[in-house]
């Protein structure tokens, strides 16, 4: 699965489209109670993969943010985080909101 996401992420990078869809796949995976530690860390890494676009960017960052904060794992908040400012730091447009 941590492949699976290292290459969604790949992907992500590469077009419009196939973001709106892993973004979507990976708020199911990081808020299902089943989903281990590791996998969740490796999703998080996902969203800094998100830029190609300020509107999915910006889509991803909101997305981001809403799991850090329903989040109690330390660990996975801290991914989060890295992830989002990587993201943020992409767009100019999205550093006024970090």
């Amino acid at each position: 699965a941590k492949a699976a996401l290292f290459a969604a992420g790949c992907f992500c990078e590469l077009s419009d489209d196939f973001p709106c869809i892993v973004l979507e796949l990976l708020v199911n995976l990081m808020t299902s109670s089943e989903t281990s530690l590791p996998i969740k860390l490796a999703g998080a890494r996902v969203f800094s993969k998100m830029g190609y676009s300020y509107s999915i960017a910006n889509r991803a960052y909101k997305t981001g943010l809403k799991l850090l904060f329903d989040s109690l794992e330390e660990d996975y908040q801290i991914a989060l985080l890295v992830s989002l400012s990587k993201l943020a730091s992409t767009s100019t447009m999205l550093t006024s909101d970090q």
